[in-house]
């Protein structure tokens, strides 16, 4: 079995609305990203440091355990 690890796609068709929504995706999780890059410069975490209480510290729509407004 063969696991596909990427895919390439074309934004060549989108509209206005699509690739506003897009950006919004990517502008989050960059945001998230470089909380997790800064908490994880100032303090040494070991993997099995990250407990649920550490990877849920940013409050992100990107996360399913955030409830929804």
């Amino acid at each position: 079995m063969k696991v596909i690890r990427s895919s390439k796609t074309s934004l060549k068709f989108v509209n206005q609305g699509k690739l506003t929504q897009l950006h919004e995706v990517m502008d989050e999780y960059s945001r998230v990203c470089n909380i997790f890059i800064l908490m994880l410069w100032k303090n040494s975490f070991q993997i099995k440091d990250l407990t649920k209480e550490i990877t849920h510290i940013p409050n992100t729509w990107l996360s399913a355990s955030v409830p929804s407004t």
